[in-house]
């Protein structure tokens, strides 16, 4: 099964950039490619394993990671992030969608969030609310 999502929403995925503005659709795709609700604590671990598995399968993903440096410079020169990033998307000719698959299992550690956010910050004191 697949399915369609902005352009800049995978290629923030894959590039590890934030070239889209729609959280509510990169937080979709990301829970869509791993099967299972990712927390936001969780966002860079997860777009790891993913992003690589992008790259590999679509062509606009390798373009887009090999155009970083081109991004980069942008946001350098233009002091508007929302201009470069649609500067640099519309200088990479990608259609409006990409049709994607969810990674394999195999390919994605599925980790308990609030685990995951004690030993990312083991002294934090994380309380748990529950009806």
């Amino acid at each position: 099964m697949s399915r369609e999502f902005p352009t800049a929403v995978v290629l923030t995925i894959a590039t590890g950039r934030f070239v889209c503005d729609d959280l509510s659709n990169l937080q979709d795709c990301t829970e869509y490619l791993v099967g299972e609700p990712v927390w936001t604590h969780q966002l860079p671990r997860v777009w790891g394993e993913v992003a690589p598995w992008l790259i590999a399968r679509h062509e606009e993903c390798r373009r887009a990671e090999s155009n970083v440096p081109a991004l980069d410079g942008l946001l350098i020169a233009m002091k508007n992030p929302k201009r470069a990033c649609r500067q640099w998307l519309k200088k990479l000719d990608l259609p409006e969608t990409l049709t994607v698959e969810p990674i394999p299992k195999d390919d994605h550690t599925s980790i308990d969030p609030l685990e995951e956010l004690q030993a990312m910050k083991p002294d934090a004191e994380v309380i748990v609310i529950r009806e």
